[in-house]
Order: structure tokens, then C-alpha cells, then sequence
């Protein structure tokens, strides 16, 4: 009546029942998520990538603003301002002092101020053309934040727009 079923041959034939079940569960609830567009819109803003597109635009648009500044010139300023030691001279060439025993003892401050103002007199064009090229890089990098956010919305995993009727 009931035929005898090897342990191997039964191994065998779980194998391929599951091998054939799996995909097909795996894939059961695929159904793409209905979102609204105020709602790929958010996730679109709050994405890692078009964060990092928006604040590769904000370098971009402060790069525009060094370049218009060079034409004003750098200013570079350097102080120091440091303790002046009290020290006694015992001859006039101040080789030796009649401080024997080691001690802090200040005599006054000691400092200074050194400052350079650099202007570009003529650069042959240089200027406006780095300018020129920072502006188009703002533009560029800003079309490119826009690219990014609307391939962070297309592409969302698993989403499907649905548009109001």
C-alpha cells in the first residue's frame, strides 16, 4: 500500500518544493508603496545624496565670492606679544648676569606688528575670467542639485507616484 521513500530521495524532493516556493514568497506582497508628491518630495529633501548635491552648491556659490573678492587684495596681519625678562648685566657686553638663582621674574612685555596689504595692480584678465568660470560652476553645480533630487525621487526603492486625478 504505502510504498517505501528513501531518506536521500526525501531530502531531494524538499529541496526542490522549497527551491520552487522561496521566489515565489519572496516576491508575494511587491506592490509599489502609493505615495503622494508632498511626500517624495520630503524624502527627497531629507536623501544623504541631495544633501550633499545642496551643499556642494553652497561651496560653489562661496567660491563665487573669493573670486570677486581677490580683486580687493589680501591683508595679512602678524603680531606677537610675549613677557620680557628682567635680567641684570655684569659687563657692558651683557656675556654674564648676576642671576644665579633660577626664578620667573618678568621686566615688562615685549611685542610687535607686522602687516601686508597685497593688490593686484593688473592681471591681464585672470580675475574676470575666474570669475566668470566661478559663476558657471555655481550654475552648473546648481542644475546638478536638481539632477540628484529628481533621481533620488524617480528612484526610490519600492515607490510608485501616484499623480492627484
Amino acid at each position: 500500500m504505502f510504498r517505501r521513500v528513501s531518506i536521500p530521495r526525501l531530502f531531494a524532493c524538499f529541496v526542490v518544493v522549497v527551491a520552487v516556493a522561496l521566489p515565489g514568497a519572496a516576491h508575494a506582497d511587491t506592490r509599489p508603496k502609493r505615495l503622494t508628491l508632498k511626500q517624495l518630495l520630503a524624502r527627497a529633501k531629507n536623501n544623504p545624496l541631495a544633501r550633499a548635491a545642496h551643499e556642494a552648491t553652497v561651496a560653489a556659490r562661496a567660491r563665487v565670492g573669493e573670486a570677486s573678492g581677490k580683486r580687493l587684495g589680501e591683508l595679512s596681519v602678524t603680531s606677537f606679544l610675549a613677557p620680557s625678562p628682567s635680567i641684570d648685566c655684569v659687563d657692558p657686553a651683557c656675556t654674564m648676569t648676576t642671576n644665579k638663582d633660577a626664578s620667573v621674574r618678568f621686566g615688562g612685555v615685549y611685542g610687535g606688528v607686522k602687516a601686508y596689504w597685497t593688490v593686484p595692480v593688473y592681471t591681464f584678465g585672470k580675475l574676470g575670467a575666474v570669475g566668470r568660470a566661478a559663476k558657471k560652476a555655481a550654475l552648473a553645480s546648481r542644475a546638478k542639485e536638481g539632477t540628484v533630487a529628481g533621481r533620488v525621487v524617480v528612484g526610490a526603492d519600492g515607490v510608485d507616484y501616484d499623480p492627484p486625478r
